[in-house]
């Protein structure tokens, strides 16, 4: 009853201390005229995770205040939750050794609460840092854990979490079909539940399994059973994710009709939505796609105007790669329009960006572009040998790298096999402990139904013995 009250009392009571606290500068404000009680840690926790995603600092203060203030209040669900909220920000900010720290300090103060959900949820976010730092004997450690407690609680989202997670590990470590497996697992399992996102999420991931083994008719078919959720979810946002990806596929199956078809539904959910309330990566990537097929048809100016928004987009969001690449596509284009200068002008800018961030294949590609480019105009030897000098040095480069490449192969397969071995000795264990659960509930039903059989003999007995007075 008093977690209701406080569920039915706190939005009224951080709405009386200002008139709108779905603002950030509201509650901020709010937050500093508050009692120290349990309304204040609920304001701030609110607070920690609204502003996590862009200001770690500012949300770690808030995160930093809720601990203390459930220490003083003895709360330890509300330490547990300053924990969480305190990796989160971490992980969200790609800290995740800080973030598996803080993590695992929540999970503890949520288990000794008795809260299984935060459990849960803790041992969640665990797995995914270790997925996050390849480290796979701790990510299948955490989500063994993660597996073995939903089923202690039954609780069928966490159980489709812990398959999802066995899929992504199997897929990594190559063993496609036990990948296979337990994604098919976890959509099931989030259909049932009606968790059409956490289930797109997996078919999404299946897809890249089957991407791999070369059955790209199964990957087709997964990413428009994937497109079907996505429709039916009405989530504009994953949309076009998914548009981008089914597009790409149909182009490797040379359906450029269909291909171009997925595009224009992107470029139409992007206008509707507008590009702000998207993913950036996504957005880009649809322009730059656009952009080749206006391109292909020979409509330049849509071309050109499409692959500067792709840079503009990718500029401001400081992903300098894809403005490399997308410089170089533009002067592909200038090349198709004839345009000389422009043409050497992108692949120069394209050229410098690789050069300042050191992506070697980026500079070769570059390279040979301009060697190609300079081979068909006048006087333009002397610029053909100078790329050529440049590209026999990269080459060199590569070789030299290749070399201590390979050693550090090595050395990654020695380590890479180690941790097989003991996810090996691990899944041993798993299924171990799965055949024990077995056999005691095959114990229990046979105890269950000679219970049975023995009151119903009895039964029969008294009534005979009755019958016979």
């Amino acid at each position: 009853m008093k977690n209701l009250w406080l569920f039915i009392c706190l939005p009224a009571i951080l709405f009386g201390q200002a008139q709108n606290l779905s603002s950030t500068d509201s509650l901020r404000e709010a937050v500093k005229s508050m009692r120290a009680d349990t309304n204040k840690l609920h304001a701030l926790h609110k607070l920690a995770n609204r502003i996590g995603h862009k200001d770690s600092v500012e949300a770690m203060k808030y995160a930093n205040e809720m601990l203390a203030l459930a220490r003083e209040l003895k709360d330890v669900k509300g330490a547990a939750s300053a924990w969480q909220a305190m990796g989160l920000i971490a992980y969200n900010h790609h800290s995740f050794k800080r973030a598996a720290y803080f993590l695992e300090k929540g999970a503890l103060a949520f288990k000794e609460a008795n809260n299984n959900y935060g459990y849960l949820d803790c041992n969640s976010w665990l797995a995914n840092c270790y997925r996050r730092t390849a480290n796979y004997p701790l990510y299948a450690k955490y989500l063994h854990i993660l597996e073995t407690e939903a089923k202690r609680v039954n609780h069928e989202r966490f159980l489709a979490r812990a398959y999802e997670g066995y899929g992504n590990l199997y897929r990594y470590l190559g063993q496609y079909t036990q990948s296979i497996e337990n994604y098919v697992k976890a959509i099931d399992i989030s259909e049932g539940l009606g968790e059409l996102d956490e289930a797109a999420v997996a078919l999404n991931n299946l897809s890249l399994v089957y991407g791999m083994i070369g059955q790209t008719d199964e990957e087709l078919k997964i990413e428009l059973r994937t497109y079907k959720i996505i429709v039916k979810q009405k989530d504009s946002s994953n949309l076009v994710l998914c548009l981008s990806n089914l597009s790409s596929s149909y182009q490797n199956m040379n359906k450029m009709d269909t291909a171009r078809r997925c595009i224009d539904m992107a470029m139409d959910i992007i206008k509707k939505k507008g590009e702000q309330n998207l993913n950036f990566k996504d957005v880009a990537s649809v322009y730059g796609q656009y952009s080749t097929f206006a391109s292909a048809e020979k409509d330049f100016k849509t071309a050109v105007e499409y692959q500067n928004k792709n840079i503009k987009i990718s500029k401001e969001n400081g992903d300098i790669k894809t403005v490399a690449n997308a410089y170089s596509s533009l002067a592909d284009i200038f090349l198709l329009m004839g345009n000389k200068a422009f043409t050497e002008e992108y692949y120069l800018k394209s050229l410098d960006i690789n050069k300042d961030i050191g992506f070697i294949d980026g500079q070769v590609k570059n390279y040979e572009s301009l060697i190609s480019f300079y081979k068909t105009q006048k006087n333009g030897e002397k610029k053909v040998e100078e790329c050529q000098a440049q590209l026999t040095v990269l080459n060199d480069s590569i070789a030299a790298m290749t070399n201590a490449k390979k050693l550090a192969e090595a050395e990654a397969l020695v380590k890479i096999q180690e941790q097989k071995e003991e996810l090996i000795l691990f899944e041993e264990e798993r299924k171990k402990e799965e055949l024990e659960l077995k056999e005691r509930q095959r114990q229990t039903y046979l105890l269950i139904g000679g219970g049975i059989a023995f009151m119903l003999i009895l039964l029969l007995f008294i009534r005979y013995r009755r019958a016979k007075k």
